[in-house]
């Protein structure tokens, strides 16, 4: 005998174990996305009041946006921000003598890297160019010698410097347990008080009768051998982990695995919240094996992590690229409202989807594809439902034939994971919709 019956949006998704309350999601579910910073950033073709931009190309990139302000005014009274689809940009309107600076970042597909670094220069100097601050460029050279008890800190003189800035912290302790800020009129600072084969850090910045420059990178260097390498590994024998990967992805945990490098006696993760608008929060943790189950995350929220190796002789790899990942939607919250949207079925058998339904991109932007195959003649449906419950949009189709395409328009949707409920008479699919630009 057939009975009819009311069926739910929330009994629906127990056919979607990837999406449903805390159940884990799998690797091949989770939004890892990898969007490089662009790299080789260099000003050229410097006029009185014009400049050429340039990066080099970034992997997988669909455009780049590209951020410069004027460095002398406090706030910026000069800001553009832009985006471009080659690897330059000519900037005009620009003051002679007035120091600017400029940034990039990659926009892949459905993702973004982050910024890169700013690089500074002046209009009609010629001279400003690469990582310059004006003729206030960024420290280089900097290397670190033991000698008996102490440290010799260095770098490359500079005749227009003023004076330098430094600042010294132990790499192995978090929070640090050994800070110092000094400044020098020269260009080496003797450090004491360190201890024997303990990891330190130190960088500098250069200050010139116009300003300061940005601060160099970190140098890492041991407390007995010291060191000479810029941000990398002071020693040179372990190299950075690879295929860093995010798997049972959960509303609020997730499992952190990276391939083992031989010949570390631990690594260094680095964790933080990928949400725009939201407080900072970032963990660093250190793991001696080459995985690390991460709790305590909030439900559908981006998250990016990397990694490096601590090498056995002293000094460390260089980090692995940032992996972003999104949390799996927790619905226990939002089941009093999903329960309000219901649909009608005949038998129980019929709630098996004889037809089938797939979407892309996904993730998408501003538009996506409904694909559908084996449908009857009765109407089609889309439901388009954000995590509360509520429809926020709803397209009927007649078909003309059983395989058709249903373009989404989303350009007015924000950001966040959406269930598309498609229906052909009594059979019914829900699919899972990231939109994300």
């Amino acid at each position: 005998m057939r009975s009819a019956f009311f069926l739910s949006v929330l009994f629906l998704f127990a056919g979607f174990p990837s999406i449903a309350g805390n159940r884990a999601i799998s690797s091949t579910d989770a939004v890892c996305l990898v969007c490089d910073i662009p790299g080789g950033l260099v000003v050229t073709n410097i006029t009185d009041s014009s400049a050429t931009l340039n990066w080099d190309a970034a992997t997988g990139a669909t455009q780049y946006t590209v951020e410069i302000e004027d460095e002398q005014n406090n706030p910026s009274t000069f800001h553009i921000e832009t985006s471009v689809t080659g690897t330059s940009y000519q900037v005009s309107g620009l003051k002679v003598g007035v120091k600017y600076k400029f940034k990039v970042r990659t926009r892949c597909s459905g993702d973004k890297s982050d910024w890169s670094e700013w690089v500074f220069f002046v209009a009609g100097n010629s001279n400003g160019g690469n990582n310059g601050a004006g003729s206030c460029s960024i420290p280089s050279g900097l290397s670190a010698t033991v000698n008996g008890s102490t440290v010799v800190l260095s770098w490359n003189a500079d005749s227009v410097a003023t004076k330098y800035t430094i600042e010294v912290e132990d790499e192995q302790n978090n929070p640090s347990t050994f800070q110092l800020k000094d400044s020098t009129m020269s260009n080496s600072y003797t450090l004491t008080g360190l201890q024997s084969g303990v990891l330190y850090k130190f960088k500098v910045r250069k200050h010139c009768s116009g300003g300061q420059s940005d601060w160099s990178v970190w140098l890492f260097f041991n407390g007995t051998t010291g060191g000479n390498n810029n941000g990398g590994n002071s020693t040179g024998n372990c190299s950075a982990p690879q295929n860093a990967k995010v798997t049972d992805i959960t509303a609020t945990t997730v499992l952190l695995t990276w391939d083992t490098v031989p010949g570390v006696t631990s690594y260094l993760l680095e964790i933080e919240r990928n949400s725009p608008g939201n407080s900072p929060w970032e963990i660093t943790q250190s793991v001696t094996g080459n995985a690390f189950s991460l709790t305590g995350l909030d439900p559908n929220r981006r998250y990016k992590f990397k990694v490096r190796a601590n090498c056995s002789g002293g000094g460390h790899s260089v980090w692995s690229k940032w992996v972003k990942f999104q949390t799996a939607p927790n619905f226990t919250s939002t089941s009093t409202k999903l329960s309000q949207v219901t649909f009608r079925s005949t038998d129980t058998k019929e709630d098996v989807a004889a037809f089938d339904a797939q979407i892309g991109p996904n993730p998408a932007q501003t538009m996506a594809t409904v694909r559908l195959t084996g449908l009857s003649a009765e109407p089609v449906l889309l439901r388009l439902l954000d995590l509360s419950g509520r429809v926020v949009r709803e397209q009927n189709t007649r078909p003309d034939s059983e395989s058709i395409a249903v373009r989404l328009t989303l350009e007015d949707m924000p950001d966040g994971l959406y269930l598309l409920h498609v229906s052909n008479g009594q059979q019914s699919r829900m699919l899972k919709l990231i939109v994300s630009r």
